[in-house]
């Protein structure tokens, strides 16, 4: 009787996370200790698992088969779906990342293609919410994934490119707030406006 007082008073006062509540509630429901260690295992499973799986696909992003990882992810979603939490949201942050490698390419219509994906699939991940709570964060992270997007998007328009001034003019171009930094010109041909971009 004064253990099952004592168990009682742990459980109500004990950090569930302590091993006072565990050996309590050994006591209360023989197999909890098991059960508990397998939840570990499963999950622990689980975390392997999807990491695996994100670095593969962040491979394929990364040599340029963003497409491609996407339509992979899609056709094994129920698969998928036993390990990977939010799967939908990691495709859109596959697309998050390409915009950064176009721009890094200088494929400006290719940054807003991705763009365009990275936002689409962040709609359905919110359009998947099982609450009102959820659906409004969800939508929330989207609309600031957007906005993060944008305003890359909007940088690159500012900094894509710092040249020469001696080369812009060296080619016949006129030149718009171009800044003595060596680099590239952007301008493809004589008396093409260069505005600089830093």
């Amino acid at each position: 009787m004064f253990q099952r007082l004592r168990d009682w008073w742990i459980l109500h006062s004990a950090s569930a996370h302590s091993p006072e509540y565990d050996q309590a509630m050994e006591r209360r429901l023989p197999g909890f200790l098991a059960m508990q260690a397998k939840t570990r295992r499963d999950t622990e499973d689980r975390r392997r698992r999807e990491e695996a799986w994100w670095q593969e696909v962040l491979a394929m992003q990364a040599a340029g088969r963003v497409d491609e990882a996407a339509q992979l992810t899609q056709a094994n979603a129920e698969e998928l779906g036993r390990f990977v939490l939010d799967l939908y949201e990691r495709i859109a942050m596959l697309y998050a990342r390409e915009v950064d490698r176009r721009l890094a390419l200088h494929d400006r219509p290719g940054a807003e293609a991705a763009a365009r994906e990275a936002v689409r699939w962040m709609s359905v991940w919110a359009s998947g919410s099982t609450s009102g709570g959820e659906g409004t964060a969800r939508s929330r992270a989207m609309a600031d994934m957007d906005k993060e997007l944008q305003r890359k998007l909007a940088g690159s328009r500012v900094a894509r490119m710092v040249c020469d001034r001696r080369l812009c003019l060296s080619a016949g171009l006129v030149v718009v707030d171009c800044a003595d930094q060596p680099a590239p010109c952007a301008a493809r041909s004589a008396g093409t406006l260069h505005s600089v971009r830093i």
